[in-house]
């Protein structure tokens, strides 16, 4: 999905799902998840070479959160789900992400009107060697 206000509606309708859930049991569940080749490999050389790292997502920021912390990230922003149910969403990632000199896209579909270097295989160790030979490192 693209469309904000498909994401939104989605964002509601899903938000119910977590209501009897706490946060350690959510994150139990986020340890099997798949990730994309290269994540570590990835990691490593960007941080070896003095990189700052920020995921960005539409996902739940519990779920950001809990992967920025995994993964050694320095920024991350998520949908925010607050106790209460209301829901914060990270609408403007789009809007940021046309600001960024060099953006890689990691999704099966480039979104309309974004220029980017698009990888839909999301292989994070290749993205992490470009960005460095961009660099000129």
């Amino acid at each position: 999905m693209t469309d904000i206000d498909d994401i939104k509606a989605a964002h509601e309708k899903v938000a119910g799902w977590y209501e009897p859930s706490v946060l350690p049991e959510l994150h139990s569940s986020l340890a099997s998840m798949r990730l994309a080749p290269g994540v570590h490999e990835g990691r490593s050389l960007l941080k070896r070479h003095g990189f700052k790292i920020a995921i960005i997502s539409i996902t739940w920021e519990f779920a950001v959160d809990w992967f920025a912390h995994q993964f050694g990230a320095d920024y991350f922003v998520g949908t925010r789900l607050s106790p209460d149910g209301d829901i914060t969403d990270s609408n403007g990632d789009l809007d940021m992400l046309r600001t960024v000199e060099h953006l890689y896209w990691v999704d099966s579909h480039l979104p309309a009107g974004l220029t980017a270097v698009h990888h839909p295989d999301g292989d994070i160790e290749c993205i992490a060697q470009d960005i460095v030979a961009v660099a000129g490192w």
